[in-house]
């Protein structure tokens, strides 16, 4: 976790070894940025065969060269202090990510491409930009690696279209990568360098039109063991050469086809499987995870894969239940920028995700590329998605620590995916949103997350019957309306799937809240006779009187005024606590208030 501290110098002492050092450094530089233009040969020259299937594809999917040649970027000197809104750090920013954008005088280096029309304003708002460097395009279009120049370093920058209430997604991401980095201790060991750091995002406004850029993290590129190469999902996967190389050295199978196989079956399906079930039942967290945003680490002598890491989080899922069972929800992280308004298990209507708002056709959908857009025809890609949803339940059932009950039409998908030949009647149930194959997936994927969010349920309720305190209703009552109305509570009983059918799916916030007062008993002219509020684990929590199953919770912890006494109690106590604080660190603020005031820690503390 890097917290915001004073740098010291680096070269303080360093004596006769300064040529040493200096050289090192070179030397150091020299291999990460050779490490940055193999990932973005890769990331340019390869895709995977499903998207370039067609000219249309290969035009849309595949860089031109002129995509491919270094741009002009200019690195403007913005003080951003006077108006903290605009900025969003991440609490878990480290600090060599917020040194490759670090300026003078608690300034930040803010990136426009020379192209961009806003740029004229830059200049005269901000003058003549501080640096002037190149950007390398990356294959989602929207994102570059602005290289380094003076005392930056090497980081990806995403370019947020110029289009009012887009510069939320900006925030939005870096929430997600906070909920996630908060809880990787819950992950195995070798899975907690799980994503792409998404570390800084600015958001300014010129004449109504608003600029937007998130700043991610090019470290999980660099600084790499001998003999590791870093290698985008697409580009490798895409580049036929590369993948049977690896294949062989790891099967020890001459031939590239049965080695290609053995080692998409063996080493990288499994390994999706893995982390991807942890995502989902450990961390609550529906990636992106097409290969797209996908990040592999390899290693070159074996053709192991090492690591995978998830970027671009924007559109993730996140599904609070896993951790809340757990007692580990987040509570220090901005809430406001994700709408946690769900009126089904595993179902959000957050209106920052425009697509596939079902955690199980996320998975599916995203997921579900990353395990067959790499393959051709269709038998292929049925065997390997099998070998994937094996994988996947067998890990989600280590996870949950018993079997999963499937349903009659998943076990019949899975009996089609290992014995049909034939496109034709492959699928036939519920689900008839996507293509057979992403239905496939979706109709095994639904009965696994919804058995997930019962033993999860399970838990949480029997947690509530062994210690539950009682308060007073007409205050909790009221409490829980405040929470509610600030989209600050998690609905995990509330079954009202059948009323949001084809449109109607795409819920706004308002009429969900409607829906949630009106059956949690919440209107003026509601009685309190099947619902009662209770405080547990710090949260509280809307309960059904007859069943005392859980309704909903709260997102933060309950804080209850117990009186003018202990008001004041708590008032001297703080102060103190402060004093104490201050003395101890005389230069530095309380922490409590989250990452805008670290953020200001960084801007006002630090200066190299």
């Amino acid at each position: 976790m890097g917290h915001c501290r004073k740098s010291r110098h680096l070269f303080n002492a360093l004596g006769g070894g300064l040529f040493l050092a200096i050289a090192f450094v070179a030397v150091t530089a020299f291999a990460q940025q050779s490490a940055i233009s193999d990932y973005l040969y890769y990331d340019n020259n390869f895709n995977v065969i499903q998207r370039l299937r067609t000219e249309d594809k290969k035009i849309k999917n595949l860089m031109s060269e002129d995509d491919k040649k270094p741009v002009d970027v200019n690195l403007y000197e913005i003080s951003l202090q006077s108006g903290s809104s605009n900025l969003t750090v991440s609490q878990f920013v480290t600090r060599s990510d917020f040194e490759k954008v670090q300026a003078s005088d608690g300034k930040i280096y803010v990136p426009v491409l020379e192209t961009d029309p806003l740029n004229k304003i830059f200049r005269l708002k901000f003058g003549p930009p501080r640096f002037q460097t190149k950007a390398r395009k990356v294959l989602s279009r929207a994102t570059y690696f602005i290289e380094p120049v003076g005392p930056t370093g090497g980081f990806f920058a995403k370019f947020v279209p110029h289009i009012p209430g887009l510069d939320q997604k900006v925030e939005r991401e870096i929430l997600a990568n906070d909920y996630v980095k908060s809880q990787l201790s819950e992950l195995p060991a070798e899975m907690r360098d799980l994503t792409m750091d998404s570390f800084m995002g600015v958001n300014l406004n010129f004449l109504g039109i608003p600029y937007s850029v998130s700043y991610r993290s090019a470290d999980r590129l660099m600084n790499k063991p001998d003999g590791i190469r870093v290698y985008p999902g697409h580009g490798l996967l895409g580049c036929d050469s590369c993948v049977a190389d690896y294949a062989r050295k790891w099967t020890g199978i001459n031939d590239s086809e049965k080695a290609i196989a053995k080692w998409k079956q063996q080493e990288f399906l499994p390994k999706l499987a893995k982390y991807t079930a942890y995502a989902h039942h450990v961390l609550g967290v529906s990636f992106e995870a097409h290969t797209q945003n996908m990040v592999l680490d390899i290693e070159h002598e074996t053709g192991e894969i090492k690591k995978i890491y998830f970027r671009d989080f924007a559109d993730v899922l996140l599904n609070p239940i896993p951790l809340l069972a757990e007692g580990k929800l987040p509570t220090d992280i901005q809430w406001d920028k994700v709408k946690l308004m769900s009126l089904h298990p595993n179902y959000f209507s957050d209106q920052g995700v425009s697509i596939a708002k079902d955690i199980w056709y996320h998975s599916a959908i995203y997921t579900g590329q990353g395990v067959t857009s790499h393959l051709t025809g269709f038998q292929r890609q049925q065997r390997h998605l099998l070998v994937f949803l094996k994988a996947y339940i067998a890990e989600t059932e280590k996870i949950l620590g018993q079997s999963i009950s499937l349903t009659e039409d998943a076990k019949k998908v899975l009996e089609n995916l290992e014995f049909k030949r034939s496109k034709d009647g492959f699928y036939s149930g519920e689900l008839q949103e996507r293509s057979p194959l992403r239905n496939a997936m979706a109709s095994v994927l639904k009965p696994i997350f919804e058995f997930s969010h019962q033993v999860k349920i399970q838990k949480i309720e029997n947690d509530l019957k062994n210690a539950i305190a009682d308060k007073d209703q007409s205050a909790l009552k009221k409490a829980f309306y405040k929470a509610l109305t600030a989209q600050r509570v998690v609905f995990m009983g509330l079954d009202e799937r059948s009323k949001l059918i084809g449109e109607d799916t795409k819920t706004t916030w308002l009429r969900s809240t409607l829906q949630a007062y009106l059956k949690l008993g919440l209107g003026r002219h509601k009685s309190l006779e099947s619902i009662e509020f209770k405080v547990f684990g710090d949260r509280l929590w809307a309960i059904d009187r007859n069943s005392q199953k859980p309704l909903a919770v709260t997102v933060d912890v309950y804080q209850e005024a117990n009186g003018w006494l202990q008001t004041l109690i708590g008032f001297f106590k703080s102060k103190s606590s402060e004093e104490h604080d201050q003395n101890k660190q005389p230069n530095n603020k309380s922490r409590s208030s989250g990452a805008a005031i670290r953020c200001n820690e960084i801007l006002r503390g630090v200066n190299l």
